[in-house]
């Protein structure tokens, strides 16, 4: 991480600090701080891997043809993304993924 995002992210935790201040004053412990903390720093996190997600599969919806990850060959996009959630390590993800023609036709070849 550069400084510049480190110093971002410092901002925001400051702010987020003066706006939370009463719910941080009633955390006695160092664990339960810590606790507080995590469950505030999960959600950007949950938005930026969704954000990031997103647009990767966007960009992929756009191309007439990519590399499909399951089969190594080009396929046509699909034009329908199938919504997925993923479950991270702390966290659930929400995006939806632009499926290849090949998959689903290896999909309907396996369930006949």
């Amino acid at each position: 991480m550069d400084d510049r995002l480190r110093l971002e992210i410092r901002r925001v935790a400051e702010q987020l600090l003066a706006m939370e201040k009463a719910t941080f004053r009633s955390a006695v412990t160092l664990l339960e701080i810590e606790e507080l903390t995590c469950q505030i720093g999960d959600e950007p996190v949950r938005q930026l891997a969704n954000g990031d997600l997103a647009e990767r599969s966007d960009e992929t919806a756009g191309q007439e043809q990519f590399f499909c990850p399951t089969c190594g060959r080009p396929c046509a996009a699909e034009q329908d993304p199938e919504p997925l959630i993923l479950q991270g390590k702390r966290s659930e993800i929400e995006y939806s993924r632009v499926g290849s023609a090949v998959r689903t036709m290896i999909t309907r070849r396996r369930s006949v």
